[in-house]
C-alpha cells in the first residue's frame, strides 16, 4: 500500500498480505463468538514487482512543427594560392573586360559612348556589343551610303562635293516632305519625283482628311509672289504687283493661248506685230468687237454682235467728227452726235444719175441777174463754174 498519494490505494502486494491474514484468521476460528477486533498488525513487506505488461499501441503521429529558422552562412573560406603562370602567357595579346596585373599585353575591350555598347553577361556566359538606337546631338556622324528600308531600296549619300543625292541605280526614287500625317489615306505632302523617262515633277497632294486646299508657292526671300492653286490655275498670290519679264530685258519670247486675253486697267503693247487667228475677236469687255471676216475686212460691230454705232475720232465731244451708221447710210456727224459735220474730200463720185440728194428742203436764193436766153453763159460769164466728172467726160455748171 502506498500512501504518498492523497488516497490511498491497494496494489498488487497489499493484496497478497490481504489474503494471507484471511487465511490465519479462518484457522483459529472454532467458537462461534466473535470476539473484538485486534490490533492492525504492521505492514508488510512490500511484495515482489509483477511482470511488466504489455507495450500499448502507438499512438497517432503528431502535426509536423514550423520550419525552424535558416542557419547563418558559413564564413567564406580564404582564397586559394595563385597557381603558377603557365609559360608564355603573360606575354601573349588576351582580349579583356579589365586590365590583369598578371597580363603584360592584354587588350581591354571598352565601348564608346553612343557608338558601341559592350555587356558582359557573366562568368560562363556572353559578352554583347550593340549600337545604341540614337546618336548623341552632340556627334558628327559620317557615311558613305545610307540605305533605308527593309528591302534598302532607298539611298541617301554624297554624290559629289557638298551635293546630297537620293538614287538607287536605276531605280525612280521619290523624296516626300509631309505636311500632315495619319496613314497612307489621310496625308498632306510635297513630292519631288523623278522617273526613269526622264519625267520630273513637283507635287502637292493629299488624300483624306488632306485632300482639298493644296497650293504650291513660288517663294524668294520673304515674298511669295507666285502660286498654283489647289484647282491648276497660276495665280499672282497678290493682285496687280509683280512682273513677267521687265522692259527690254529678261523678256519672254512668245505666250501661246487659246482663248482670251484680258486685262483690268492695264494696255497691251508690242513692239512689232499684234496678231490673232483668222476668227480671232478682239473685245472690249461689255462693249464692242473688233474682227476681221475675210482678208482685207475689218468688222465692227456690239457687245452683241448685232448692230455698229460709229467711229470717232479723237473725243467724244463736238469738238470731234465720228462717222456713224444710220441704217444703210453712213453719215458725218460730230463725236457727240449733236450735228452734222463737215467732210471734206478732194471728189465725190457716185454710182448712180443723181449727183447730190439733199435730206432738207433748199434754201431759196437770188442770182447776180436773171438769166434770160439773151444772157447765157459764156466764156468768162459767170466766172465760177462747177466740174461734173460724167463717167469720164468733164461737164460744168455755171453759178452765178
Amino acid at each position: 500500500m502506498s500512501f504518498s498519494d492523497p488516497t490511498p490505494k491497494l496494489n498488487d502486494s497489499d493484496n497478497n498480505l490481504l489474503f494471507k491474514i484471511c487465511q490465519i484468521l479462518d484457522a483459529g476460528g472454532g467458537g462461534s463468538g466473535s470476539g473484538p477486533t485486534g490490533p492492525t498488525g504492521p505492514t508488510g513487506a512490500a511484495g515482489a514487482t509483477g511482470p511488466t505488461g504489455p507495450t500499448g499501441a502507438a499512438g497517432a503521429a503528431g502535426p509536423t512543427g514550423p520550419t525552424g529558422p535558416t542557419g547563418a552562412a558559413g564564413a567564406t573560406g580564404p582564397t586559394g594560392p595563385t597557381g603558377p603562370t603557365g609559360a608564355g602567357t603573360a606575354t601573349a595579346s588576351f582580349v579583356t573586360l579589365a586590365t590583369d596585373a598578371t597580363l603584360t599585353s592584354e587588350r581591354v575591350l571598352t565601348g564608346t559612348s553612343n557608338q558601341v555598347t559592350v555587356t558582359d553577361n557573366g562568368a560562363g556566359s556572353t559578352v554583347v556589343l550593340s549600337l545604341p538606337q540614337d546618336i548623341a546631338a552632340s556627334s558628327t556622324v559620317s557615311f558613305a551610303v545610307v540605305k533605308i528600308g527593309s528591302t534598302a531600296d532607298v539611298f541617301l549619300l554624297r554624290d559629289s562635293a557638298a551635293v546630297l543625292a537620293l538614287r538607287n541605280s536605276t531605280t525612280a526614287q521619290t523624296f516626300l516632305i509631309s505636311g500632315t500625317f495619319t496613314d497612307a489615306s489621310n496625308y498632306r505632302r510635297l513630292s519631288l519625283a523623278m522617273t526613269t523617262a526622264g519625267v520630273a515633277t513637283i507635287a502637292a497632294s493629299g488624300l483624306g482628311t488632306g485632300v482639298a486646299g493644296n497650293e504650291l508657292n513660288f517663294a524668294v526671300n520673304a515674298l511669295t509672289p507666285w502660286k498654283i492653286s489647289s484647282s491648276g490655275h497660276l495665280l499672282a498670290v497678290t493682285d496687280a504687283t509683280y512682273d513677267i519679264g521687265a522692259s527690254g530685258a529678261t523678256r519672254p519670247r512668245d505666250i501661246y493661248v487659246s482663248g482670251s486675253i484680258s486685262t483690268a486697267s492695264g494696255s497691251i503693247s508690242t513692239g512689232q506685230n499684234f496678231s490673232g487667228s483668222s476668227s480671232t475677236v478682239y473685245t472690249w469687255s461689255g462693249r464692242s468687237r473688233m474682227s476681221s471676216p475675210a482678208d482685207g475686212d475689218i468688222l465692227f460691230v456690239n457687245t452683241s454682235s448685232s448692230s455698229f454705232t460709229s467711229l470717232k475720232f479723237g473725243g467724244t465731244t463736238s469738238s470731234f467728227p465720228e462717222l456713224k451708221r444710220s441704217s444703210a447710210v453712213l453719215q458725218t456727224k460730230l463725236a457727240d452726235d449733236s450735228a452734222f459735220a463737215i467732210h471734206e474730200c478732194l471728189q465725190i463720185k457716185t454710182n448712180s444719175g443723181t449727183f447730190l440728194v439733199s435730206g432738207t428742203a433748199l434754201t431759196n436764193g437770188a442770182a447776180a441777174e436773171a438769166g434770160t436766153l439773151l444772157n447765157a453763159p459764156t466764156a468768162g460769164d459767170p466766172t465760177k463754174w462747177i466740174p461734173i466728172d460724167d463717167n469720164g467726160t468733164t461737164r460744168y455748171i455755171p453759178c452765178w
